[in-house]
């Protein structure tokens, strides 16, 4: 029998939140989820009794859904939050308060940045380069120009 028909079962009986959860060992918060959902439904608990597990997952399964969508259209806001953020006066609190005026229900600000760094690791490349010591010589140009003094070792102080 699954977590979730248990509950419904005890809470049936007369059974309190909290005992519910220590019985079965789910957190009180857990337990007092399902029991919302179920209320939200508009089911009677003797209704949902009759079902089989499979029968209350798909009748119970839309906050899953839901909440995929929802993460979906967050991942999709990353492109344009990677372009915006290269404009100058342009944050990550500006960007979520835009994200938030288009998915009122979306992600508050603290997983919003977690969810987007989580994103940018994924975007980053790197490489591993197995060489002998002394054998060959790496040079990255990025950046600016050298300075003429670095050019000549005579003429710099170091």
């Amino acid at each position: 029998m699954s977590n979730l028909k248990q509950i419904i079962r005890h809470r049936d009986n007369g059974m309190a939140l909290q005992t519910i959860s220590k019985t079965l060992g789910i957190a009180r918060n857990t337990v007092k989820k399902y029991l919302q959902l179920v209320d939200s439904k508009g089911f009677t608990y003797g209704e949902l009794l009759c079902k089989s597990d499979e029968q209350l997952d798909a009748l119970l399964n839309d906050p899953v859904q839901k909440s995929e969508q929802r993460y979906q259209d967050l991942q999709s806001f990353f492109p344009f939050m990677e372009s915006e953020l290269k404009r100058t006066g342009v944050n990550r609190w500006v960007l979520w308060g835009e994200y938030r005026q288009k998915h009122p229900d979306g992600y508050s600000y603290s997983q919003f940045c977690d969810n987007y760094r989580q994103w940018r690791i994924g975007l980053s490349a790197s490489m591993r380069i197995e060489h002998s010591a002394g054998d060959k010589l790496y040079i990255d140009f990025t950046g600016d120009r050298l300075l003429p003094c670095l050019l000549s070792i005579n003429n710099c102080f170091i």
